[in-house]
């Protein structure tokens, strides 16, 4: 069964029927086409369709969620119980409530139909090209066209339906020269359509080049404090504090968050702007309604460096008297800067080009510590070799007031646009 609004209908009457004062439903149905090869030779074409409900219900200031993947009416009605008795039996809380009244919209981005023959033209060209990186050792790589269709309804009238279609790439690779290999590395790359290589797409090219380079890595000796150039492919893995914690429902609810009190104040060099871009269409694999119930906008976070926005939900801007956000996050856009990626690299006396990070994520003050893979040692403004795996360390709120460099190139991944940014006052040492 096909998404769509009849079944949204009937999840509401159920949920009410069974006591809920207020009630919530998101269907979403994803068929998804994949195409993929392993060490280098087609070996899969695949379909996958998924459908899952969620059905939330309030009743007395209390909340209960229930997921289900079937349509069937007699699990619906049995859902719509669950979702009832889980609130009952959940604590009570005045900010729990359900998005108003907002005018009917559909939105629809992206092709609505996978083309098979594309898909594998272009898989096959990319084997075909990487013949130009002699040393590189393919794992598995693969192209997927993901169709998602979600209805999105409430008591209070609320009905948004979307149908966003896009292109995935992703590629699993190292290197290797006589016995010696490089770190195995991975990314992907979300596409509007398949009009070029994917060679071309994202920073691809780049990290397949850099792959090759990173063979016969070397320990960086005696632990210091330097500079990192970090690549657009990890700035998630040192924003994370931001876009996951700190900014979020759950620590500012809380009273925890480092930014409390800092709206409108300097949280970052003048130099730096984030922003979650939902709607722009240079990012596939954006969105048009919010998890709380809204057509989605985009939000600045940060401008200048000044911090305009915490990424609130509903409840968390009820519990905080802050507003809600306009979007659910994601998305993020980082402006570029005036510097040239040479000019920075040229700019670092000491320090790391990290272009892989592995951390199990900040602490609540935003201290962080992780190890630096398929990464590069630089010293008086040139890259000198690959560094076997490094451990650097350092705070987020600190390191976003000393940035010392953005550059005017970005990479856009489809999923984000991010340039490379240059961090002061990261410890480095060896692992």
């Amino acid at each position: 069964m096909a998404v769509n609004g009849d079944i949204t209908a009937l999840c509401l009457r159920l949920l009410k029927e069974a006591g809920a004062s207020e009630a919530q439903c998101v269907l979403t149905e994803t068929n998804k086409y994949d195409i993929s090869a392993l060490a280098g030779k087609m070996s899969l074409f695949r379909t996958v369709r998924n459908i899952e409900l969620r059905m939330l219900a309030i009743s007395g200031h209390r909340q209960g969620v229930v997921v289900v993947n079937s349509l069937n009416k007699d699990v619906l009605m049995q859902a719509a119980r669950r979702a009832v008795t889980a609130a009952e039996a959940s604590p009570r809380d005045a900010a729990y409530s359900v998005s108003e009244f907002q005018p009917k919209e559909s939105f629809e981005r992206g092709d609505q139909a996978h083309d098979p023959a594309r898909m594998h033209f272009r898989l096959s060209e990319f084997i075909r090209e990487t013949g130009r990186y002699p040393k590189l050792k393919l794992s598995w790589a693969g192209v997927d066209f993901v169709l998602e269709k979600k209805v999105f309804a409430n008591s209070n009238g609320v009905y948004f339906s979307s149908s966003v279609g896009m292109y995935d790439f992703y590629v699993d690779f190292s290197s290797q020269a006589a016995e010696k290999s490089s770190s195995i590395n991975f990314t992907y790359v979300s596409l509007k359509d398949l009009e070029k290589p994917l060679l071309k797409c994202g920073s691809i090219s780049l990290l397949l080049k850099q792959s090759g380079q990173s063979i016969g890595v070397k320990p960086i000796g005696a632990k210091f404090v330097g500079d990192i150039i970090v690549s657009p492919e990890c700035m998630d893995g040192f924003l994370q504090f931001i876009t996951d914690q700190a900014l979020r429902d759950s620590m500012a609810v809380s009273g925890t968050s480092v930014y409390r009190e800092k709206i409108g104040r300097k949280v970052a060099k003048k130099e730096f702007t984030l922003r979650s871009s939902p709607l722009d269409s240079e990012i596939p694999s954006g969105y048009f309604i919010t998890s709380d119930g809204y057509k989605a906008g985009d939000l600045a976070i940060i401008e200048k460096g000044l911090l305009k926005s915490f990424i609130l939900s509903r409840y968390g801007a009820a519990k905080t008297g802050l507003p809600r956000a306009a979007s659910s996050g994601g998305c993020y856009v980082i402006e570029g800067g005036i510097k040239s990626y040479a000019e920075m690299v040229r700019g670092v006396k000491r320090g790391l080009l990290v272009t892989r990070f592995s951390s199990g994520g900040p602490n609540g003050a935003g201290d962080f510590s992780g190890v630096a893979k398929n990464s590069f040692y630089i010293e008086d403004g040139k890259i000198k070799f690959p560094v076997s795996e490094t451990m650097i360390s350092g705070n987020i709120p600190a390191i976003l007031l000393s940035i010392n460099g953005i550059s005017k190139e970005r990479i856009n991944s489809g999923h984000s646009i991010y340039p490379w940014i240059v961090f002061s006052g990261i410890t480095v040492s060896g692992k």
